[in-house]
């Protein structure tokens, strides 16, 4: 099962967090009726998650399905 779900377990709760959030979100019509405080809790939101998937993450470890390639700039 590792090789097909990459990542920590915090990462999956984070994610399965997220979805819940937003399905409340979607059933209060937050995006329709308050707009803006809807995006301005989607970006602390996002900015919030990627940190700590950045924070609980050795930088040893695969994250991604597929080896990021660095290009060499010549």
């Amino acid at each position: 099962m590792s090789k097909i779900f990459l990542g920590k377990p915090i990462h999956w709760l984070l994610v399965a967090l997220l979805v819940g959030a937003g399905w409340v979100a979607g059933l209060d019509r937050m995006h329709v009726r308050e707009f803006n405080p809807f995006l301005i809790v989607l970006l602390v939101v996002t900015v919030a998650l990627v940190l700590i998937v950045l924070r609980t993450s050795p930088t040893d470890q695969q994250v991604t399905r597929d080896p990021i390639e660095e290009d060499e700039q010549t």
